[in-house]
């Protein structure tokens, strides 16, 4: 057996022991008892102990040394060895002491964030929140990084990115999405919310039960469950999808968005399964299949041509007196809002920018953690034009900060942006998609996203992949020309 062959063995193991623990995570989610948390909460304790036992042991160690100097690798075994190689190293130049310190501050801090998020009293949570801040620079200073320490953090979620990556997008984008939600909002255009009434959540998840089998997501090798916040798990040939548990509102877009998740996950190659090449490049091109398939296809008037008549005779109380240019107009509604994840998909980017800024300065030491909720306020009304009444409505909304998940936001608008370039890209490639799309077949997309994307796995970084299906890097002026074109026909308005 090759060191190449014993190496993958055993990397496979790791992998084994990672979808343990997502299964238990998932049961502890959707069918879990409520009494059962504290027994749960040993045994991920004890598998991630083991899987990070191994992940750093003089084993694996051996493996990646010998592996750097073996020329005969193709170059999917590369990017195995490549991707492995980039967790050991992080993992291991991190000391344990400072690992459980973050878990602990994590823990303490969470439990003071939904303290200080009922009672809408930044006070509460603004130690945990310092005392986290300083920990995730100590976290960078121990990786090490070129140029800024909120790189390294940045890298935790999209693989070698960093700001000089970023920024140039993310400051071109908030220049132009600013001006275009001020110019909607002033609009005298004035939309019927009808999706604001009561639809019967188990008739909602038969249909969209249709929908995501029209997408393509296999039910043979994944499920649909309930949870009280939509997630997906799993991967390759077990992914579960969830939705809401119950509550007034249309989730329908919600069931698209995490079907997209699935759908990455399951789109791999079956001969890479347990390894890095049956994952995916980034959060951010994993929020990219959700995004398009909720936003670009489910809210897209095309879409609707073909599925509005079947809605309307499951809610025909709610739905028979209005016809497709009124649901399409209800369903793209443009508003400025407090919370993020409420956001349409005009603010929806301002919302992240905002963190982003924040996060930035903060590990740039421009700006302090007691001063997030000033700063946060001052950058709402500069970006959307409103102003929080209190905490819970600002810098308290998002758990992400108490859990030291800086650099986690950005992923959000890269998605939303790769998603319109490589949609733009499919439609090139397949002239009639428009025409597919509206008359239900979604195979086509499904299918152009497995060749073009899924089976990639970690293959390339997201830049690399970009590049090799469009022709070109990360350019937000596709993102900004399809906003421009869709919102404008709804708002009646010229950019």
């Amino acid at each position: 057996m090759s060191v190449y062959d014993e190496f993958i063995g055993y990397v496979k193991e790791l992998y084994d022991l990672r979808k343990a623990s997502d299964l238990l995570e998932w049961d502890q989610e959707t069918y879990m008892p409520s009494g059962s948390v504290e027994g749960r909460g040993y045994v991920l304790a004890t598998l991630s102990g083991i899987y990070h036992e191994k992940l750093t042991s003089k084993k694996m160690e051996k493996y990646l040394k010998k592996l750097e100097i073996e020329k005969d690798l193709t170059d999917e075994q590369k990017a195995n060895a490549r991707e492995i190689k980039r967790i050991y190293e992080k993992k291991t130049k991190v000391p344990l002491k400072l690992v459980k310190e973050i878990a602990k501050t994590s823990s303490l801090g969470t439990e003071a964030w939904a303290r200080a998020r009922k009672k809408s009293d930044f006070k509460i949570f603004q130690p945990y929140l310092e005392k986290m801040v300083s920990l995730k620079k100590d976290f960078a200073e121990t990786i090490g990084y070129e140029d800024k320490a909120y790189d390294v953090l940045i890298d935790d979620f999209e693989p070698y990115t960093a700001i000089k990556d970023i920024e140039p997008v993310f400051s071109g984008l908030r220049k132009k999405l600013v001006p275009i939600v001020k110019k909607i909002t002033e609009s005298e255009t004035k939309i019927d919310d009808i999706l604001n009434q009561s639809f019967d959540v188990d008739k909602q998840k038969k249909f969209g039960i249709e929908i995501i089998k029209d997408m393509g997501f296999d039910f043979e090798h994944g499920r649909l469950d309930s949870s009280a916040h939509p997630f997906t798990s799993g991967s390759c040939d077990d992914v579960r999808l969830t939705t809401f548990k119950e509550g007034q509102g249309f989730h329908l877009f919600a069931m698209m968005h995490e079907a997209g998740h699935g759908l990455y996950e399951q789109g791999y190659k079956k001969e890479h399964y347990r390894t890095p090449m049956a994952e995916a490049i980034s959060l951010g091109y994993h929020e990219s299949q959700s995004r398009m398939w909720e936003n670009l296809i489910g809210r897209s008037r095309i879409f609707w041509e073909y599925h509005y008549p079947k809605l309307q005779n499951i809610f025909p109380e709610q739905l028979k007196k209005y016809g497709l240019e009124e649901f399409y107009r209800a369903i793209n509604i443009v508003k400025p809002s407090f919370i993020r994840v409420d956001a349409d998909e005009t603010t929806y980017n301002l919302h992240i920018l905002l963190r982003y800024d924040m996060e930035k300065n903060l590990f740039d030491d421009r700006i302090d953690a007691k001063e997030t909720p000033e700063v946060w306020s001052q950058k709402m009304e500069e970006y959307l034009g409103i102003v929080p009444e209190n905490d819970s409505a600002g810098v308290l909304q998002d758990i992400h900060w108490s859990q030291g998940l800086f650099g986690y936001f950005p992923t959000y608008t890269l998605g939303n942006l790769y998603s319109v370039q490589l949609f733009n890209q499919a439609k090139k490639d397949m002239p009639n998609l428009d025409e597919k799309i509206s008359n239900g077949h979604l195979l086509d997309l499904k299918k152009w996203l497995n060749k073009n994307v899924h089976e990639y796995g970690k293959l390339y970084s997201a830049k690399e992949l970009t590049k090799k299906i469009t022709g070109e890097t990360l350019n937000p002026e596709h993102f900004i020309k399809y906003l421009k074109e869709k919102f404008g026909l709804i708002y009646g308005v010229t950019f």
